[in-house]
């Protein structure tokens, strides 16, 4: 981050700060202590109650579709949730196509197929709004803006397509960003599906709650703290540097 979070002193140089800053080490103690707290509540796996159901038991050593059992995907969840004070969960499911013909699909479809619900964790930069209501004195998701990133192949290189996944009770619309004609970057719907749920399938984990889609970072105060280590550490470095004589005198001609 470079002098964002190590200021150039004023008098001194563009040479003399880069060695300051290549020569300068991090102690990293907010990973060091997240990994210790997010480790506490996995030191043991996560037990199944015997009221849940079959259907669900089987789906636990697979829960994300990419082979993450139910306690390591719940790490993941918790680490994104306490480092960056609140993260999110779609519960998803695959969209199914019509069969041959475009006949209805039956359960004979379903069974080949083998389709099943799965979770998807999202980052917590990419969440772009949450829109809350009220029902019944309950708060629910009217709708949620989430970004995503795909590598697509372009010949032999390789781009990045951006899109945005908007959720509503009962809908699903993709937005992909691409050139039209006058060469403008703009937003084309690619996909517009229903789903058969009246709410929005996601689940918000908080580690500090200050309201909908907002939490504070319990890191947050350390990770300032470290910061200013940062920076103390930078100058005893350099002073340590000066207190030789010839080193000091380059240092400043730089």
């Amino acid at each position: 981050a470079s002098k964002a979070y190590l200021p150039q002193h004023p008098e001194e140089g563009d040479r003399a700060y880069r060695q300051r800053l290549d020569t300068n080490v991090l102690t990293n103690m907010v990973e060091i202590t997240l990994s210790s707290l997010v480790s506490r509540p996995f030191s043991s796996p996560i037990k199944i109650g015997p009221k849940v159901p079959e259907e669900i038991q089987d789906l636990l050593e697979d829960v994300d579709l990419m082979g993450n059992s139910l306690d390591r995907f719940a790490r993941g969840w918790f680490d994104e949730g306490l480092s960056k004070g609140f993260s999110a969960i779609i519960v998803d499911y695959p969209k199914l196509e019509s069969a041959e013909g475009g006949t209805p699909r039956t359960m004979a479809d379903d069974q080949k197929d083998n389709p099943r619900p799965y979770l998807v964790q999202v980052r917590t930069e990419n969440i772009i709004s949450i829109v809350p209501k009220i029902t019944n004195g309950k708060e629910e998701i009217a709708s949620i803006r989430i970004r995503e990133f795909e590598v697509v192949e372009e010949g032999f290189a390789e781009a990045v397509v951006e899109r945005i996944r908007m959720l509503t009770p009962g809908r699903v619309k993709i937005f992909e960003k691409r050139k039209n004609k006058q060469n403008k970057w703009v937003w084309v719907t690619i996909e517009d599906y229903q789903i058969g749920l009246d709410f929005v399938p996601v689940v918000f984990f908080y580690a500090h709650r200050e309201g909908c889609g907002r939490s504070k970072p319990p890191m947050l105060d350390l990770a300032n703290l470290n910061i200013r280590h940062w920076q103390s550490t930078s100058d005893q470095i350099s002073a340590r540097i000066c207190s030789r004589p010839s080193t000091c005198r380059r240092a400043r001609a730089s």
